[in-house]
């Protein structure tokens, strides 16, 4: 993947934190897809529901608005002190399998500080000890004509 659109989506995943609903951490994403579309995700937390992880939005909207034979290259996550703990990548196991079921398996997880600085770059599968990739990716829906 080309290095300019590797930055621009550091920098949309540590900008779209701006947007977040939240009264903890803000967190931004962004998934960056095999045509070199950006598809921008925050969180959204609220007290009454159970709200959206940042590269849970982000996916979704990279759903609903990819083409039929896009994928994802990789996704960006950011938030406030990225990479300074032990878990740099503290998606939660809803997130894991969202992000299983969508992606390729060789997904590359970008952690990201709150400038749009890269902190770290690994393979999703590589995060962890056991195999959660199911026998088939989700295939996704031909998109549908808006009326």
């Amino acid at each position: 993947m080309e290095e300019h659109l590797i930055k621009a989506a550091a920098k949309m995943a540590a900008d779209s934190r701006g947007f977040a609903v939240t009264f903890r951490t803000a967190v931004g994403a962004c998934v960056l897809s095999t045509d070199g579309e950006l598809y921008e995700g925050f969180n959204i937390e609220t007290y009454g529901h159970k709200g959206y992880h940042a590269e849970e939005s982000a996916l979704i909207y990279f759903m609903l608005l990819s083409e039929a034979n896009e994928e994802v290259h990789s996704i960006f996550v950011s938030y406030k002190d990225a990479g300074t703990g032990e878990n740099d990548f503290p998606a939660c196991p809803s997130c894991w399998s969202l992000i299983a079921d969508i992606c390729p398996e060789n997904v590359l997880i970008y952690t990201v500080d709150e400038y749009g600085n890269i902190i770290k770059k690994r393979r999703f599968k590589d995060l962890f000890n056991c195999n959660i990739y199911p026998g088939k990716n989700i295939k996704k829906a031909k998109p549908r004509t808006r009326f």
